[in-house]
């Protein structure tokens, strides 16, 4: 069976329109905002070219539309507190099997549920993407899973074109205080490997977006931070351009660290 590989970050934002303004000051294109009622959430998407054609590459804003109350318990753990990178999605072949393979591994995650909604992407224009999706698992490092059933609706040229040179979501950047075991634990679940960069990082490999785990101490080191919280922190995107780390407060906690491409 075909290894799950991470295809997405999302983060919760508390402003969606004032996120995705900064977003294009950056010079990113942006998806058209959906409102997804029945989860009770919008978002843009602000997509990449992947490098695996039957997976989707992107990050996501997203925006609680109705008080928390009234949202699915595990979105409202993931979208509560302060807007933040909140958790990835792994792309699945099969999410019934992938989430029977975690099941037995330990992860408590939801079963998956189909869902097909539509998604206007301009006046008078519709797609309706249909996946199979799982609600985000507890943790320091939430994650879920997708099974897409027609993954060129995030595929679209126009939308994976961005001013800044923006290429392909790099990695995902993650504080954790046992980062060398929680970098194992990914890579088994992942069917990847854990690989040691120094100074107590792990990385994990094997996917097209990477997964970087930071010691506290060495985080707050590299990134020049008086502290240094468990969970998403940052994503690394391969640009053409100067390196440049980009820091989103207060519309988001965390930053956007642009790695110039390699010739």
């Amino acid at each position: 069976m075909k290894p799950m590989t991470i295809d997405h970050v999302v983060a919760h934002v508390a402003d969606l329109d004032a996120a995705a303004a900064r977003m294009a000051e950056l010079g990113f294109t942006l998806s058209p905002r959906s409102d997804l009622d029945n989860v009770g959430v919008a978002n843009h998407l602000v997509l990449f070219e992947p490098e695996d054609p039957t997976c989707a590459s992107f990050f996501e804003l997203m925006m609680p539309t109705r008080p928390a109350a009234g949202l699915h318990p595990a979105m409202a753990a993931v979208l509560g507190g302060p807007p933040a990178w909140r958790w990835f999605v792994l792309a699945s072949a099969d999410a019934h099997a992938d989430h029977a393979l975690l099941a037995a591994q330990g992860v408590d995650m939801s079963a998956p549920v189909h869902v097909r909604r539509e998604w206007c992407i301009a006046p008078g224009e519709s797609v309706w993407p249909e996946f199979d999706v799982t609600f985000p698992c507890g943790g320091v490092l939430p994650f879920n899973l997708c099974q897409y059933h027609d993954v060129r609706l995030y595929q679209r040229a126009e939308w994976m074109r961005h001013a800044n040179g923006a290429r392909r979501l790099q990695a995902l950047v993650a504080v954790d205080d046992a980062a060398q075991a929680s970098a194992e634990r990914h890579a088994r679940w992942l069917g990847s490997r854990a690989v040691p960069m120094g100074g107590g990082v792990w990385r994990v490999e094997g996917s097209p977006t990477a997964l970087e785990l930071w010691p506290p101490g060495a985080f707050a080191e590299r990134y020049a931070q008086p502290t240094a919280l468990p969970g998403l922190r940052g994503i690394l995107i391969t640009a053409r351009g100067l390196a440049r780390c980009v820091p989103l407060q207060p519309l988001i906690e965390g930053f956007i660290e642009f790695v110039p491409e390699r010739a």
